[in-house]
């Protein structure tokens, strides 16, 4: 496949320098936009393996041991030398199945991935309009692992702990199982609350517009409709007149950690009786200073109700949260897709040497003269330094615009907004923006600064190379930075060596220097 050319800045100087209408150039990169993204969905589609036959070859296996368990005409003996052969096979077929899949879990006995849409239709009970949906307006033509896994898992209400790459589909694995569940629930007139908590208002108001589309698509036909409901501060004052009506409204309630704990506290019995699913997506974000206490709150609240599932999801393998999984979810399934906490193998990773500050703004400017694919988001570590960052390129540059925790909410969403459709280039961010949010077509990520966390690091650059899709991640360095780096090197050098363990090759796209960077002292 030809890698695609992207859009040479300096062409694009020459072309409004020439006096050709701005809009008609803007119209024409609109159009090359819609083109690439075409491409881009196909490359998604192919990108979740077909397991379609191994799973054809495990039912027939199945089917066939339990056939011979039933013959008369054969000795015992001869019966169980058979079925033994047959169930190594299978046992091999299983292997090759999570092998393909890049599972590793806590249990094995209780996952059976469904690998086809359709039967995740058929298995799970789902309405017969599901597979219409994912297929033609999603582009969909195979579950991801961690879809085909979990889907299944939560529709029978069992906890979860989910780790998988970003881009992986971890919020249509969830989407789906509680908008079923809810809709069933309207159906038999049966009250039904779920609560889904996210780490930043950005986020969730993503996850929230992600709910409403769906929930309108799997409804479509029927008399019931589901009610999603985002919760801001805002609200939470006026909920505290009337909550018995809030709730009889509403089905869905997605929100930050503070206004879900505030929310239950004005609700208490009356929402938690209620309750069948807690999500906590972009978990690890939770265990930061400040949110721990948070999230413990919360599930302390729903710790005595038997029929809550819950379910954590992150891009990162949760390490850090064991006294919160044996305190409150100790019967969750653990289950981990891939090479987690490394970069996804869709990313190729670059380093440039700055010397110091001054040489990473004549770093961005070459940059900006090489060809380079938009759109991009530039990573900057502090407010201050990111305005002045923009104040320096602002008219070298075109479409350039930044975002940060300091800009009001509105301002922040109307930025967001501009990014993905297309007004925006590129945007300078905070970290702000590294966790979660899908940005269906970054192409490049560039890291101005190191970032301090190895994670956060993962998850900066985990914008792009989404869902199968080739990213580029560019960061500056000076001679400050080594420390963060061997702790970068370490980190991906400790996550290979487990997932060689685990069966999986190491595929990584960045310099060998890097992780051989943690192997040095000096």
């Amino acid at each position: 496949m030809e890698k695609n050319k992207g859009v040479n800045i300096r062409t694009t100087f020459n072309v409004l320098s020439n006096g050709l209408n701005f809009k008609q150039k803007q119209k024409m990169f609109i159009e090359k936009e819609k083109e690439e993204k075409i491409i881009e969905e196909k490359n998604t589609i192919e990108s979740f393996p077909d397991c379609i036959n191994e799973k054809k070859q495990i039912k027939l296996l199945k089917k066939k041991i339990s056939e011979i368990t039933k013959l008369n005409d054969i000795t015992e003996e001869k019966k169980e030398k058979k079925i033994k052969e047959l169930k190594e096979t299978l046992e091999t077929l299983k292997n090759n199945l999570y092998q393909k899949l890049n599972l590793t879990s806590s249990s094995y006995d209780e996952i059976n991935p469904l690998v086809s849409f359709k039967e995740i239709q058929k298995e799970c009970k789902l309405r017969l309009i599901f597979p219409e949906i994912v297929e033609k307006k999603y582009k969909y033509k195979n579950p991801s692992p961690i879809q085909s896994i979990v889907i299944p898992l939560l529709i029978k209400k069992k906890n979860i702990i989910a780790s998988s790459e970003t881009g992986s589909g971890k919020t249509f694995s969830y989407l789906i199982p509680i908008v079923h569940n809810s809709f069933l629930n309207k159906l038999k007139e049966k009250p039904n609350k779920v609560l889904i908590i996210l780490p930043t208002k950005e986020l969730a108001k993503q996850i929230f517009n992600n709910v409403i589309l769906f929930s309108k698509y799997y409804c479509k036909g029927s008399k019931d409709e589901i009610k999603v409901k985002y919760v801001n501060k805002g609200m939470i004052i006026s909920i505290e007149k009337d909550y018995n009506k809030f709730l009889i409204n509403n089905d869905i309630f997605i929100a930050t950690p503070k206004n879900i704990l505030n929310l239950i506290n004005i609700c208490n019995e009356n929402l938690i009786d209620k309750l069948t699913y807690i999500i906590l997506d972009e978990a690890d974000k939770f265990f930061d200073n400040g949110f721990i206490e948070l999230i413990d709150e919360i599930l302390n609240k729903v710790s005595n109700k038997k029929n809550i599932t819950k379910a954590f999801f992150s891009a990162t393998v949760l390490d850090n949260i064991g006294e919160i999984i044996t305190t409150h979810i100790f019967d969750s399934l653990k289950i981990s897709i891939g090479k987690n906490n490394i970069p996804a193998r869709h990313i190729n990773q670059e380093f440039i040497y700055c010397t110091n500050e001054e040489g990473k703004l004549i770093g961005i400017r070459n940059l900006f003269h090489e060809k380079i694919e938009f759109p991009i988001l530039i990573f900057v570590e502090g407010i201050n330094k990111l305005k002045s960052i923009y104040e320096n390129i602002k008219f070298e540059i075109p479409k350039i615009s930044f975002i940060h925790s300091k800009m009001s909410k509105k301002e922040r969403e109307n930025q967001i907004e501009k990014f993905r459709e297309g007004e925006t280039w590129i945007l300078l961010c905070s970290d702000l923006l590294s966790r979660g949010i899908d940005f269906k077509n970054v192409k490049t990520v560039i890291n101005f600064d190191c970032p301090y966390k190895p994670v956060n690091y993962i998850h900066r650059i985990g914008r792009t190379g989404r869902a199968g899709k080739q990213g580029r991640a560019i960061t500056f360095i000076i001679d400050n930075d080594v420390e963060k780096l061997k702790n970068i090197s370490k980190m991906i050098n400790n996550m290979i060596e487990n997932n060689y363990k685990n069966g999986f090759e190491n595929d990584v796209k960045c310099p060998k220097w890097l992780i051989n960077l943690s192997k040095v002292e000096k």
